[in-house]
This record gives C-alpha cells, structure tokens and sequence, in this order.
C-alpha cells in the first residue's frame, strides 16, 4: 500500500508468513517435548522395575509433563534423567529421580517422613497435578495405616529397630541432600537454560553485528523492503549496548517467575513457543502501524527484542497482579496491573502522537503487552498449548515417531 509517494507495504503476505511461522515453531516445540516426555516416561518406568508399555497416550506424558513440573517447583531439574542410563543408588541422582523414588518408597511402606510428604502433596495440588496429588495422598493414607497398626501390636525390639532405621534414614538424606545440591550446581532448569540460551543469541547476534557491520541489515525490519525473515531476526538485533542490556535485564527480571505461573507450568518448550511467536507478531504490528498511523516510518530499520519482552511484562503484570513494579531511576512503585495499564497508555500515546526524543517502536511494544496479558488472562496453556501438543502427538504416532 503507498501513500503520499511512499514505498508500498504488503500487509496480506508477511501475515500468512507471520501465522505459518508461529504454527510451525509451536509444532515444532511441542514435538521437541514430547520426545523428552516419552524419554522420561520409559526412564521413570524402568527405574521402578516396570517394563515400559508398548503404546504411549497423551496421559501418560502430560504425567511425565506434571513431574517436571513438581521437580523444578522443588529445586531444579538436571538433564540426567531425560538420557537413558542405569538407576541410579540410593541417595543419588537428580531432583525428579529422587522425588520419584521417595514415592514409590511411600507407597511400600519405606517413607517415613510425612512432613515431607505433606509437602509434596501441598505443592502438587497447588501446582495443579491431579495425578501426582492422587498417588501422594493414597501413600500418606497407606503410611497412617500402617503406623495405627505398629501402635496397636508393638514388638519387645520395635524401639531399637525404629531408631536404628531412623538413624540409618538420616545418614541417607543426609548424604543424598549433599550429593543432590553438589549435582544441583552442575545442571540448570530447563528455563532456566532458555533464559541463557536467549540471552546468548542476542549477546551473539549484537557481537557479531560489531565485527561484521554489513550483517545488521540481516538483524533489522525495514518494512519497506517486503522482507518476510525479518520479522524473526529482527527480535535478536539490538541498536546498542544499552538497548541490549535493558532488555535482557528485563528479561532476566520477568522471564523466571512467568515460567513459574500454570500457564507455563516450567515447560521451556512452551515458553520458548511463546517468546518467539510474541517476537514475531510484536514486529508483524510494527509492519502493520507503518501503513496506518505511522506511515513515515517505512524507511527507518525496527530492530530489538522488546516486542517479545513486553510480552513477558505482559504475562507477569496478569499472573502477579499485586506485585508492585518500578521504572529504573524513578523513586516509587505500582501494583503489577496498574503498572500495566500505565504502560499501555504511554504506548498507545507515542504510537499515535510520537515522543520527538522517544524514536520507539511503540506499536511492537504495545502489541507485545496484549499478546503477553491475553495469552495468561483467556489461559494458553489451556486453549493453545494442550491442543497444540494433542494435535502433534497425534501426527507423531501417525507416523511412528512415538
């Protein structure tokens, strides 16, 4: 579209483009998880003495899914697991290994801690784990059962064996909490390893860019030019030093409680869906602002992650709402859900109106704040994630890739 001698914009083929590329990289992802998924699932199965079965379904590996999520809620999960290997010996092993061990040990009897089993069962039913809370809570019955029964026919030596075992128990815990924290400083979280890995690519991309000038054009939306991949890249260039660090110290600030909240669920493979596609429809609103109300900015290169970073403002502000927030340099703070409606309102004026010494891209930044706050308030994990990683797992065991 051209407008007062200005180069035309198409707006029909870089949104098909924008709408393929969002489908295929959450496709994408979920398969990539639920690979991991069904790796885990056969590891935890054999780790149990079970032989895994032959044919998965989409329950057994959102229960995989659900045990990722209650192990990082409790400390972290290590890559370990997620690789076929031996079982590993009492007292060994990563944070979900040990988790799974303690309930099997619960539910034969072996468990005697209840303070942390209560725990466990506190933080799944919060967590939202069903599954989990169900297996939890028949152990905790069968060990209340157990110990009614101990106090009704006690024997001459049950005072030494119970303190022996409770001996012996400690020793093991102790030992295992020691050998779980030096493991714990080896391995990161899974999103913990997606905040890395983004903020890695952007240093990357910016030092890259410095050595060889000529590939920033490669990093920059000139929505003139009709370039379609630009649309992506352009959430990994950055104008300067300070435009970088600002974004990766609000991503570094935002990106770790958003992974918390039930939409996400601690799925790195959802977040990294989410993150890239918010990118990428965050420079398709840019695009888009050039034909109406900003048409003079057709020419200028739109470059930065702060479209995709907004949106992860976005889903905090709506899944922490009275948490107060604050602007760097400027004394006082305001509730999550005020902060964002303020922000909003400062976006929507400069994208209508312009700051002379503010050239941002307010359209990228505004859509990114609704992209983030729609996808928690109408509930993603529900609505977009589920059906996508149903709709995959279905085409993955179509074509025996499961």
């Amino acid at each position: 579209m051209a407008a007062h001698g200005l180069p035309r914009v198409r707006i029909l083929r870089p949104t098909l483009w924008c709408a393929a590329s969002v489908a295929t990289i959450y496709v994408g992802s979920a398969a990539y998880e639920l690979h991991r998924d069904a790796t885990l699932f056969q590891s935890m199965a054999r780790q149990t003495g079970k032989e895994p079965p032959d044919v998965l379904t989409i329950e057994m590996l959102n229960f995989s899914r659900n045990m990722i999520g209650l192990a990082n809620g409790l400390g972290g999960l290590a890559a370990g697991p997620l690789r076929q290997r031996p079982a590993p010996s009492p007292g060994q092993g990563s944070p979900l290994d040990n988790l799974v061990a303690r309930m099997e040990r619960a539910q034969k009897g072996l468990e005697k801690d209840a303070a942390s089993l209560d725990e466990l069962l506190l933080r799944a039913e919060r967590e939202g784990n069903p599954e989990v809370a169900r297996k939890l809570r028949e152990a905790r019955e069968a060990r209340e059962a157990r110990e009614v029964a101990a106090r009704d026919s006690p024997s001459p030596t049950s005072s030494v064996t119970q303190k022996y075992e409770r001996a012996r128990q400690a020793r093991e815990q102790r030992l295992g909490s020691q050998q779980n924290e030096r493991r714990s400083q080896m391995f990161l979280p899974e999103t913990s390893k997606l905040l890395v890995g983004i903020a890695a690519t952007n240093v990357g991309v910016f030092g890259l860019e410095r050595l060889v000038p000529s590939l920033s054009v490669l990093f920059s939306h000139i929505p003139a030019l009709n370039t379609n991949y630009s649309l992506l890249t352009s959430a990994f260039g950055h104008v300067g030093f300070f435009h970088l660090a600002l974004n990766m110290y609000g991503l570094y600030q935002f990106l770790p409680p958003v992974a918390k909240t039930p939409t996400f669920n601690y799925s790195a493979s959802h977040l990294a869906s989410f993150y890239l596609s918010a990118g990428i429809l965050s420079s398709l609103a840019h695009h888009l602002a050039t034909v109406w109300p900003r048409p003079l900015d057709r020419m200028i290169a739109a470059r930065g992650a702060s479209g995709a970073v907004m949106a992860v403002v976005g889903a905090f502000g709506v899944a922490y709402p009275n948490h107060q927030l604050g602007i760097i340099l400027i004394p006082g703070s305001l509730p999550a859900s005020q902060f964002l409606w303020l922000l909003a309102a400062f976006e929507t004026y400069g994208l209508f109106r312009g700051f002379k010494r503010l050239p941002l891209a307010h359209a990228a930044h505004l859509a990114g704040l609704a992209i983030g706050a729609g996808y928690v308030y109408f509930d993603g994990q529900k609505r977009v994630w589920q059906p996508v990683r149903r709709f995959t797992f279905a085409q993955m065991q179509r074509l025996s890739l499961i």
